[in-house]
């Protein structure tokens, strides 16, 4: 079946909550009439933009569920519709979990941050032997990415049932990346050592762990491991976009994923654990501290990434936490607002799509906190704004996925890829959002600003704003 068509099997399995829960809302955190044809109709947007069959959001203001959406189908095939209750996975969110799960073992002087590897697991022989707790956690290891920077696994790690010592045995031979501690580049292989470090000091399997000793003491119940062989009541399946348009995602087995990307919730239970981390009694305040401290680079740098595998920004002059998540099948984003109180929650079933949950995330924030949204200028460049912004740019001391950045002309419009491109049809158009701005025409809260050493002259470095951070490149060609 064609994507084109998806609206005539969808229409009767929408729903869209504007939600009263027990004791009322608050005149200070209700909704407007307003407000609420504004979020109905992102979310509207953002479903036929992106490709997924279902999206569950929930919206948190002071502890009070102020607006749910749940929409779509969780079944395609079963024409089910997804609801209140249903179970997505949530990919690299559970590595906020796993940082709470090791930083109550810190607090509890059971592990120092600055134990290294080697110290807690003593068979782990690889170079990243010497990698700290700190380390592992934010992100500055230099151990490669096992998910996406060893070349011929990953077609391994989609239709395997490895267990831990094989997923380990991929990436402990491998040299780092780079001096520990001196760039940060996201590695699930070291959210997957912290899980096996979560094992070996507290002398329980992981999972037995985060829901006893994290989740249990917060109230949280509905967050599963991801085994699916675990009997998981309304569990929504996942799915990909695959060469002829929707596809049924590819099985992933638990310990695949592990520490770093294999649990399980609902929308409203994620977003009851991320405000209870940062408001309830339950969370010693040392936890608390630790989740939200950041640890500079060796120069003194930031990433804006804490020791709680949360991402630190602005948005809209509003302080944020937040991270993403992506999964076989699944794809998932959460924010906490501080000096708001509010939590948002974006869960869908499909993987891949350039048009991700943090942007509709971040939608759904412009609306609550009216935030304006990029103005797109809809005109064509100059030859020579062309070539100002036109070559190869070399991602510095933060990095997701490939080091460089390309951009290129296309009849006056600019496009963008990941790694070296030498052909532009392949790559993504962008729009102009202002002065040496642009955005991802499919997404306009992935933004690119660049800058120049004097007015009209050639950029030489660039901004790339996506997935809650930051990530600048200077031009080598």
């Amino acid at each position: 079946m064609m994507w084109i068509r998806r609206k005539a099997w969808i229409a009767c399995a929408v729903a869209v909550h504007s939600l009263l829960l027990l004791g009322g809302t608050s005149r200070a955190n209700e909704l407007t009439a307003q407000q609420r044809v504004q979020l109905a109709a992102v979310i509207a947007a953002y479903e036929e933009r992106s490709g997924a069959p279902a999206i569950s959001v929930y919206v948190d203001q002071g502890g009070t569920g102020i607006f749910r959406a749940d929409v779509g189908l969780a079944d395609v095939d079963a024409r089910r519709a997804v609801g209140p209750e249903s179970v997505y996975g949530i990919g690299s969110i559970t590595k906020s979990f796993t940082a709470h799960a090791i930083l109550t073992l810190v607090a509890a002087d059971r592990l120092k941050l600055e134990d290294t590897v080697a110290a807690i697991l003593p068979d782990y022989h690889g170079p990243g032997a010497r990698v700290t707790i700190a380390q592992l956690l934010t992100h500055t290891s230099g151990i490669p990415n096992y998910v996406n920077e060893i070349p011929g696994l990953q077609p391994r790690l989609r239709r395997s049932e490895m267990q831990r010592a094989d997923v380990l045995a991929t990436f402990e031979p491998l040299p780092l990346l780079f001096e520990p501690g001196s760039r940060w580049s996201y590695s699930n292989s070291g959210y997957y050592l912290l899980g096996l470090i979560v094992e070996r000091v507290s002398g329980k399997s992981y999972y037995d762990y985060v829901h006893d000793d994290i989740l249990q003491p917060l109230g949280i119940t509905r967050v599963w491991s991801g085994d699916d062989r675990e009997i998981v009541p309304m569990r929504v399946h996942g799915y990909d976009w695959g060469a002829h348009g929707l596809e049924n995602a590819t099985p992933w087995f638990y310990l695949v994923p592990f520490s770093a990307g294999s649990l399980l919730t609902t929308s409203e239970e994620l977003a009851r654990y991320r405000r209870a981390m940062f408001t309830s009694p339950a969370v010693p305040a040392r936890v608390r501290e630790l989740m939200t401290t950041e640890v500079p680079l060796t120069d003194g740098e930031s990433t804006g990434y804490t020791l709680g595998a949360i991402e630190k920004s602005q948005f809209g002059g509003n302080f944020k936490y937040a991270h993403s998540g992506e999964i076989w099948g699944y794809a998932a984003s959460h924010a906490y607002y501080p000096t708001r109180d509010t939590t948002i929650v974006v869960l869908t079933n499909r993987k891949g799509s350039l048009l991700t949950p943090v942007s509709l995330e971040r939608s759904i924030a412009r609306i609550l906190f009216d935030i304006p949204a990029p103005v797109i200028e809809d005109k064509k460049l100059s030859a020579k704004d062309a070539m100002r912004y036109s070559g190869l740019y070399t991602l510095g001391i933060k990095r997701i996925g490939p080091p460089t950045l390309s951009f290129a002309d296309r009849n006056g419009r600019l496009y963008f890829a990941f790694g070296t491109v030498s052909d532009p049809e392949k790559m993504i158009k962008l729009d102009r959002a202002g002065p040496d701005r642009f955005v991802l025409a499919d997404d306009p809260e992935t933004s690119f600003e660049f800058t120049s050493s004097a007015p009209r002259a050639p950029a030489n470095q660039v901004v790339l704003e996506a997935l809650n951070g930051q990530f600048a490149a200077t031009r080598t060609h």
